[in-house]
C-alpha cells in the first residue's frame, strides 16, 4: 500500500464526518423554522396542512437517524486508522517527519498553515519534508505488509 493513499484515506474519512455533521447542522436548522401549529382545544382534528408538515418532520427525523448511523461507522473506522497510523508514525525516527504527517494527516491541517508552524521558508521545502515523511511511513507500512505475506 501506498503511504501517500493511506494517509489521505484517514483524512477523507475525516472530511466525510466533517461533511455529515454540517447535513445535521442543516436540518438541525430546517427543524427549527418548521412553523409551530397553533393548538386549539376544540379542534383536535387533522389539516392537510398539518399532515404535511407531520410528514416533512418524520423525514428530516428519518434524515436524521441515518446520518447520525453514518456518522458513528465512519467515527469507529476514522479512531481505528488513526489509533494504527499513529503506531506507524510513532516508529520513525525522525520527531519532525513525525510531527509532519499528524499535522498534515490526522490534525488535517493546510500545507500554508503547516509551513507557518514549521516556519518553513517555501513550499518546496515542505514538499521535500512531506516526501521524506511519507518515505519513512512507507518502509513502516512495508514492514507490516511484508510480515503479513509470510504468515
Amino acid at each position: 500500500m501506498d503511504a501517500g493513499s493511506y494517509m489521505e484515506h484517514i483524512r477523507r474519512i475525516r472530511r466525510d464526518i466533517d461533511l455529515l455533521d454540517m447535513e445535521l447542522d442543516q436540518i438541525d436548522a430546517e427543524m427549527i423554522t418548521i412553523p409551530a401549529q397553533q393548538y386549539n382545544a376544540d379542534k383536535v382534528k387533522s389539516s392537510p396542512r398539518q399532515d404535511k408538515l407531520e410528514k416533512q418532520v418524520i423525514r428530516l427525523v428519518e434524515c436524521k437517524e441515518e446520518i447520525t448511523a453514518e456518522i458513528l461507522k465512519l467515527k469507529r473506522e476514522y479512531i481505528e486508522k488513526v489509533h494504527e497510523a499513529m503506531g506507524l508514525i510513532r516508529a520513525i525516527e525522525s520527531r519532525e517527519q513525525q510531527e509532519i504527517l499528524i499535522l498534515r494527516y490526522i490534525n488535517n491541517k493546510k500545507w500554508w498553515d503547516i509551513l507557518r508552524i514549521k516556519e518553513c521558508d517555501s513550499l518546496s521545502s515542505q514538499q521535500r519534508l512531506r516526501d521524506r515523511a511519507l518515505d519513512a511511513l512507507q518502509i513502516e507500512l512495508d514492514k507490516i505488509y511484508e510480515g503479513s505475506d509470510t504468515e
